[in-house]
């Protein structure tokens, strides 16, 4: 009788030890794709608010013999989204400034 119970005991333990693993098994997968949802959404959220800078203007300085040619290049922030901040670059003063409308779509001019 002892034996009966010892044996009974033990498929009870090995059957538990199974589904243990199985729910184990099926947690680590679920984690893991919750993962890698969180990770793909913080992608598209810095894709998403990230400026996107664009060539708006070239403009070639004549060639002189004997000297430099320079081009001068305009940008413009296109990103329909942004973090709020935006800032342009003046190459004769070299400095930035913020326009007074940081909500237009092209500050190129």
């Amino acid at each position: 009788m002892t034996i009966g119970l010892e044996g009974f005991g033990l498929s009870v333990l090995i059957v538990y030890t199974i589904f243990t693993g199985l729910m184990y098994c099926s947690n680590k997968k679920a984690a893991d794709a919750a993962k890698s949802a969180a990770d793909t959404a913080r992608t598209a959220l810095e894709l998403d608010q990230r400026p996107w800078i664009t060539v708006a203007s070239i403009t070639l300085t004549s060639p002189i013999k004997d000297q430099p040619i320079f081009i001068k290049l305009g940008v413009a922030n296109t990103a329909e989204r942004s973090s709020g901040y935006c800032a342009v670059y003046n190459p004769k003063t070299k400095e930035f400034f913020q326009p007074s409308e940081c909500n237009q779509r092209n500050y190129a001019h």
